[in-house]
């Protein structure tokens, strides 16, 4: 299957040990994307992988994580989320 025109290639070096989490973050005004990251999470845990839920907001890094998952249930709070990002 083709890769998506804006993957992003990683080294390996810059990839995660097997036993790394899976962050799972959300951005949300009404707790739907919370419900949602609760849901993706549970299942991969029963896939036997380490995920780690919490908001994006509170995420300062990307590094302890092998792959991470962004649920957002308002367009407006994408643009908040980079624009923080942005001045880090």
């Amino acid at each position: 299957m083709p890769e998506p025109a804006d993957a992003v290639e990683t080294k390996p070096a810059d990839r995660q040990p097997a036993g790394s989490p899976v962050l799972v973050a959300y951005a949300t005004k009404h707790g739907s994307a919370a419900e949602i990251c609760a849901s993706i999470a549970a299942v991969l845990r029963e896939a036997g992988l380490e995920a780690d839920v919490r908001p994006a907001a509170d995420v300062r890094t990307l590094k302890p994580y092998r792959a991470v998952v962004l649920v957002i249930d308002r367009s407006r709070l994408i643009l908040d989320i980079f624009a923080m990002h942005a001045q880090t």
